[in-house]
């Protein structure tokens, strides 16, 4: 992808950043959502090591989708020893008689005192027919330690949830954990590409002059290399953030999401940039050092383009540190939604 602007017109965004939620059709599955929510504080030590918080049993048909989502607020006392603390919050899901595996984790830093949240999110498909389980792990840890670990914990706030509910049928969704994680890296203008889906209908609306819109929610989940502390990939079982990547100054990159649509020869023939042509300027200091960050929009399809997009998300170098990219904690998705349909 280039900077510059593309063949075809630039479009104005339906909407602004935000939960941006599908319609419920006729052709998606009667299913009810299932929800686990956390109804009193609990504390998770910062030992690293996993804790389960919350649990919820569905049943589901071998190849059924689900959407799995979770909230997370969490707060560190003003008395604890440590001036920060981290949290991981991870989705496991499996069938009943398996282990449930790991599908999607996010990190942040929390300071002494303050609150912060993490919404992991993604689509688990069963493997086999059944009883279905999914679980919130939380875990802590001490990127700075200063004294005895004793009174260094994290508390998890009431509400905090885990949500199964139904996918769309024609959401479309990229979504790599095996994937191995990556630096943008120091001093490099090259773009790096982060995520990319194709998205193409598959039904056409009964009223052809009805708005057709697509939603567009990612998700990216990064480290700011100002130690190596914390950019371990697990696919690769190594700590990406070499001295030479490294900044104690933090770390600056520009997010970028472009989508192209197509027309019925497969010519480009509209381009929507979100968050502009040049992106989003994303800033990660060593303090916060991790941060799991989230775009979303509405795309009008356009007269003369037919219901298929490229949507392709980049970050490129600014200043600082190398950006480490986290692959199982980086989310893409595209779901249509009926605008005609009165509220």
């Amino acid at each position: 992808m280039l900077w510059g602007c593309a063949a075809g017109l630039a479009l104005p965004l339906l909407g602004t950043v935000g939960s941006a939620h599908a319609d419920e059709t006729s052709a998606d599955p009667p299913v009810q959502p299932v929800q686990a929510t956390l109804e009193t504080e609990t504390d998770v030590r910062a030992t690293v090591t996993w804790v389960r918080l919350l649990t919820t049993r569905f049943d589901a048909e071998a190849g059924e989708r689900r959407k799995v989502s979770a909230t997370v607020t969490a707060t560190t006392k003003a008395t604890v020893p440590d001036e920060l603390l981290v949290l991981h919050a991870e989705l496991r899901c499996g069938e009943a008689g398996a282990s449930a595996r790991s599908e999607t984790v996010q990190y942040v830093n929390i300071w002494r005192g303050r609150t912060n949240s993490l919404t992991p999110e993604f689509s688990y498909t069963a493997a086999k027919a059944g009883r279905q389980y999914c679980h919130l792990y939380v875990r802590s840890g001490r990127p700075r330690p200063v004294g005895p670990s004793t009174g260094n914990k994290v508390t998890i706030l009431p509400g905090t949830f885990l949500l199964v509910d139904h996918v769309h049928a024609e959401v479309a969704e990229y979504f790599r954990p095996q994937a191995r994680s990556f630096l943008v890296a120091r001093r490099s203008t090259a773009l790096r590409s982060v995520s990319q889906l194709t998205w193409s209908a598959k039904s056409v609306p009964a009223d052809a002059a009805a708005p057709r819109v697509i939603a567009i929610r990612g998700w990216v989940s990064l480290t700011a290399c100002t130690t190596l502390s914390g950019s371990n990939d697990p696919v690769q079982d190594k700590q990406l953030c070499t001295k030479s990547q490294r900044s104690g100054n933090g770390s600056t990159v520009y997010l970028r999401t472009r989508v192209d649509q197509y027309d019925a020869a497969g010519r480009p023939c509209a381009t929507t940039y979100i968050n502009g042509s040049q992106g989003r300027y994303l800033g990660v200091s060593r303090t916060v050092h991790h941060s799991a960050r989230s775009y979303t929009a509405n795309v009008a399809l356009q007269p003369g383009c037919v219901a298929r997009l490229r949507i392709v998300t980049t970050l490129r170098w600014r200043s600082g540190a190398a950006m480490m990219v986290h692959a199982q904690g980086t989310l893409l998705t595209a779901t249509p939604i009926d605008l005609s349909v009165d509220d």
